[in-house]
Protein backbone atom coordinates (compact mmCIF):
# COMPACT_ATOMS: atom_id res chain seq x y z
CA UNK A 1 0.00 0.00 0.00
CA UNK A 2 1.46 3.43 -1.05
CA UNK A 3 1.63 5.93 2.06
CA UNK A 4 1.96 9.24 2.16
CA UNK A 5 4.61 10.15 5.16
CA UNK A 6 4.62 13.73 4.61
CA UNK A 7 0.97 14.00 6.08
CA UNK A 8 0.37 16.40 8.89
CA UNK A 9 -1.43 15.32 12.06
CA UNK A 10 -4.01 18.13 13.23
CA UNK A 11 -5.65 18.72 16.25
CA UNK A 12 -9.29 19.21 17.13
CA UNK A 13 -10.08 22.45 15.91
CA UNK A 14 -8.44 20.65 12.23
CA UNK A 15 -5.03 23.31 12.58
CA UNK A 16 -1.75 21.68 12.34
CA UNK A 17 0.09 20.46 15.31
CA UNK A 18 3.26 21.69 15.88
CA UNK A 19 6.37 20.12 17.34
CA UNK A 20 9.85 20.87 18.61
CA UNK A 21 12.35 21.07 15.61
CA UNK A 22 15.68 19.19 17.70
CA UNK A 23 17.61 19.38 14.08
CA UNK A 24 17.76 22.80 14.49
CA UNK A 25 21.22 23.72 16.60
CA UNK A 26 19.68 26.49 18.36
CA UNK A 27 16.56 24.54 19.55
CA UNK A 28 19.45 21.71 20.49
CA UNK A 29 21.44 23.74 22.82
CA UNK A 30 18.28 25.27 24.11
CA UNK A 31 16.85 21.90 24.82
CA UNK A 32 19.82 20.31 26.27
CA UNK A 33 20.02 23.47 28.46
CA UNK A 34 16.23 22.93 30.22
CA UNK A 35 17.09 19.33 30.44
CA UNK A 36 20.04 19.48 32.24
CA UNK A 37 18.11 22.05 34.68
CA UNK A 38 15.72 19.81 35.24
CA UNK A 39 13.34 22.56 33.78
CA UNK A 40 10.58 23.06 30.93
CA UNK A 41 11.69 24.11 27.46
CA UNK A 42 10.61 27.74 26.93
CA UNK A 43 8.47 26.92 23.38
CA UNK A 44 8.91 30.86 22.45
CA UNK A 45 12.42 30.45 22.64
CA UNK A 46 12.98 26.81 19.95
CA UNK A 47 12.08 26.43 16.82
CA UNK A 48 8.96 24.17 15.79
CA UNK A 49 8.33 22.25 12.72
CA UNK A 50 4.64 20.51 11.60
CA UNK A 51 4.29 16.83 13.13
CA UNK A 52 3.91 14.63 10.13
CA UNK A 53 2.96 11.42 9.76
CA UNK A 54 6.76 10.49 9.18
CA UNK A 55 8.14 12.04 12.43
CA UNK A 56 5.65 9.71 14.50
CA UNK A 57 6.01 6.41 12.76
CA UNK A 58 10.21 6.23 12.88
CA UNK A 59 10.45 7.83 16.84
CA UNK A 60 7.96 4.54 16.62
CA UNK A 61 9.57 2.42 15.01
CA UNK A 62 13.39 3.46 16.81
CA UNK A 63 11.53 2.80 20.41
CA UNK A 64 11.95 -0.13 22.78
CA UNK A 65 10.49 -1.02 26.09
CA UNK A 66 13.43 -1.80 28.76
CA UNK A 67 12.39 -5.24 28.94
CA UNK A 68 11.68 -5.74 25.42
CA UNK A 69 14.10 -8.30 23.67
CA UNK A 70 14.88 -7.62 20.41
CA UNK A 71 16.90 -9.76 17.91
CA UNK A 72 19.61 -8.44 15.90
CA UNK A 73 17.03 -9.23 12.69
CA UNK A 74 14.29 -7.37 13.82
CA UNK A 75 16.48 -4.21 14.44
CA UNK A 76 17.99 -4.32 11.75
CA UNK A 77 14.34 -4.42 9.99
CA UNK A 78 13.31 -1.64 11.72
CA UNK A 79 16.46 0.62 11.05
CA UNK A 80 15.99 -0.72 6.75
CA UNK A 81 12.08 0.42 7.24
CA UNK A 82 13.38 4.07 9.06
CA UNK A 83 15.85 4.49 5.99
CA UNK A 84 13.00 3.62 3.44
CA UNK A 85 10.67 6.05 5.45
CA UNK A 86 13.43 8.96 5.66
CA UNK A 87 14.38 8.33 2.36
CA UNK A 88 11.15 8.27 0.27
CA UNK A 89 10.81 11.06 -2.19
CA UNK A 90 8.11 13.18 -1.78
CA UNK A 91 7.21 11.24 1.19
CA UNK A 92 5.40 8.23 -0.87
CA UNK A 93 6.14 5.07 0.80
CA UNK A 94 5.00 1.74 -0.58
CA UNK A 95 4.92 -0.72 2.45
CA UNK A 96 3.59 -4.51 2.71
CA UNK A 97 0.69 -5.40 5.06
CA UNK A 98 3.54 -6.52 7.69
CA UNK A 99 5.52 -3.86 8.10
CA UNK A 100 2.10 -0.88 8.65
CA UNK A 101 1.39 -3.67 11.78
CA UNK A 102 4.54 -3.36 12.87
CA UNK A 103 4.69 0.70 12.95
CA UNK A 104 1.23 0.33 14.15
CA UNK A 105 2.47 -1.97 17.18
CA UNK A 106 5.22 0.54 17.77
CA UNK A 107 2.84 3.47 17.81
CA UNK A 108 0.64 1.96 20.17
CA UNK A 109 3.46 0.92 22.72
CA UNK A 110 4.33 5.01 22.38
CA UNK A 111 3.50 7.74 24.78
CA UNK A 112 1.64 9.72 22.04
CA UNK A 113 -2.28 10.77 22.60
CA UNK A 114 -4.87 9.14 21.41
CA UNK A 115 -5.67 12.24 18.92
CA UNK A 116 -1.78 11.52 17.51
CA UNK A 117 -2.14 7.31 18.08
CA UNK A 118 -5.49 7.81 16.02
CA UNK A 119 -4.60 9.87 12.81
CA UNK A 120 -1.60 7.86 12.53
CA UNK A 121 -3.69 4.44 12.21
CA UNK A 122 -6.07 5.87 9.67
CA UNK A 123 -3.40 7.55 7.59
CA UNK A 124 -1.38 4.20 8.02
CA UNK A 125 -4.86 2.38 6.61
CA UNK A 126 -5.22 4.49 3.98
CA UNK A 127 -8.22 6.57 5.51
CA UNK A 128 -8.55 10.59 4.09
CA UNK A 129 -5.78 11.87 5.66
CA UNK A 130 -7.55 15.79 5.74
CA UNK A 131 -11.32 14.37 7.46
CA UNK A 132 -12.50 16.69 9.10
CA UNK A 133 -11.81 15.85 12.57
CA UNK A 134 -15.11 18.19 14.76
CA UNK A 135 -18.04 18.04 13.14
CA UNK A 136 -19.70 21.65 12.88
CA UNK A 137 -23.01 22.10 14.82
CA UNK A 138 -25.76 23.05 12.53
CA UNK A 139 -28.96 24.83 14.18
CA UNK A 140 -32.05 24.52 12.30
CA UNK A 141 -32.10 28.41 11.19
CA UNK A 142 -28.53 27.27 9.47
CA UNK A 143 -29.69 24.48 7.88
CA UNK A 144 -32.68 26.66 6.33
CA UNK A 145 -30.14 28.84 4.62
Amino acid sequence: MNIDFNQVLKNFEGEDLEEIDYSDPATKETANMAELLNQKIDLTKVKMKKMTLKGVCINAINRFDQNEKVSSEETIKRYELCLKISKAKAGIVNLKSESITLIKTQIGKTGYTPLIKGQAWEMLEGKVAEKEIVEMEVTPAQANN
